[in-house]
């Protein structure tokens, strides 16, 4: 077979493309695959060192130290994420007009798992019957999916959208049957696929510094967690007092002290430690996505202060999701300044849960070697050149100013 000169160009360019840039990455981590893994999806979290990157966008996974891999990010929040479907309508049929409507969708034939559709109808004041059945062919035998209701009742009142358990089968069938008012009018059906993230966490270290402010009647907690932390969620306090109710602060820093300087804490807000019986566990919420100080300052009014053993913060668990090999050598690149989003085409990378994914692990940082900045411009290297040969270019200019002044003198007397 014989190619094209363009498309030879093309599959040259295409390696190019996926390659990583040298020389402007700080740092690499070798990807430690789990046990046993024979391919496919797998899920690296990041640990406390990755996470303090200066920004999300740097991460980069090279294979073999060349090739960049795509990957999907997921923060383990217990969000539902959710990703729409290619499809298309190939069937839309009208049977005991107006009373039902059957309309049949195509997935294509490599089709990601679904298990929502979405209708976009026009109508108010209507209920009907809604049925979705699934099959591998166009006329072929369907499974039933999901049977359930749609209705639209005043402002803010209704349903119209369908979930059932998901599937991969190519065409999905939706029936709609009046049963009170008018059925509304289908203006468009979108299918997705929808999954639930579950939350977890994972602790994040820190150097605690207990200090007793009388003059204020409140304990002061200094925490350094040596980092910047991402994704704070909850500070857990150890404390001996069975019950308590106790004002808070909560002070935030966002940027490490100059070598001399005191910590800038630029963010505070007001809470309550309590715990109501023994049992209960003395914590308190922290939403924040970047941190690198936190002063808590608990008010004891004319209360003893508490007895508090210890503090730990918590973080919301982040991680790369990403295919790959038994074979081939992986690292994690990050330590790039200003580095741009990364852009990939995630159709092979569908949503998926992270704690049904096999798990990798980060190993120990090496450096990797920047490229040299480049040189000052030419004045900067030269200053007093570079201001003497400005001099003199006024010079020479005034003089040419000044002999076309005297020329034109006498032409303007004549």
């Amino acid at each position: 077979m014989r190619m094209t000169p363009a498309l030879l160009l093309l599959l040259v360019a295409l390696p190019a493309q996926a390659d990583l840039p040298k020389g402007v990455y700080a740092t690499a981590r070798p990807i430690v695959l789990a046990d046993g893994f024979a391919g496919g999806m797998i899920y690296l979290p990041l640990d406390d060192s990755a996470l303090a990157a200066d920004s999300l966008a740097e991460y980069r996974i090279a294979r073999h130290g060349v090739a960049e891999t795509p990957y999907r990010m997921v923060l383990e929040d217990g969000s539902v994420l959710e990703e729409e479907a290619r499809s298309k309508v190939v069937d839309w049929t009208e049977t005991g007009a107006p009373d039902s409507v059957r309309i049949a969708l195509d997935l294509g034939a490599d089709g990601p798992k679904v298990n929502l559709l979405r209708l976009s109808l026009t109508g108010d004041d209507f209920s009907a019957a809604a049925s979705v059945t699934g099959s591998e062919t166009r006329t072929g035998p369907a499974r039933a999916l999901a049977t359930e209701r749609i209705y639209r009742r005043g402002a803010g009142f209704q349903k119209t959208s369908l979930a059932f358990t998901p599937t991969t089968e190519r065409y999905l069938h939706l029936t709609l049957t009046r049963e009170q008012g008018k059925l509304p009018k289908v203006e468009g059906v979108r299918a997705f696929s929808t999954l639930t993230i579950p939350r977890r966490t994972a602790p994040m270290p820190a150097a605690a510094k207990f200090s007793e402010d009388t003059k204020r009647k409140r304990t002061v907690i200094e925490l350094d967690p040596g980092r910047l932390v991402r994704d704070l969620v909850e500070a857990r306090l150890t404390v001996s007092d069975p019950v308590f109710d106790r004002a808070v602060t909560i002070e935030l820093a966002y940027a490490e002290p100059a070598e001399g300087e005191e910590i800038a804490y630029m963010w505070s807000e007001g809470a309550r430690l309590t715990r109501k019986k023994s049992s209960d566990p003395a914590a308190m919420a922290l939403s924040r996505p970047r941190v690198r100080d936190l002063r808590i300052s608990v008010a004891n009014g004319d209360d003893r202060p508490l007895d508090i053993k210890g503090v730990e913060l918590v973080r919301l668990r982040r991680g790369l999701v990403f295919s790959a090999e038994p074979g081939p050598q992986y690292e994690l690149w990050y330590g790039r300044k200003q580095a741009p989003e990364p852009s990939y085409d995630l159709s092979k990378l569908p949503l998926t849960r992270p704690d049904e994914l096999p798990e990798a692990k980060l190993g120990a940082a090496r450096a990797l070697a920047l490229a040299p900045p480049p040189p000052p411009p030419w004045s900067e290297r030269h200053r007093a050149l570079f201001w003497a040969i400005l001099a003199l270019v006024a010079v020479l200019l005034l003089v040419v100013i000044i002999r076309a002044m005297k020329a034109a003198m006498p032409a303007a007397s004549s």
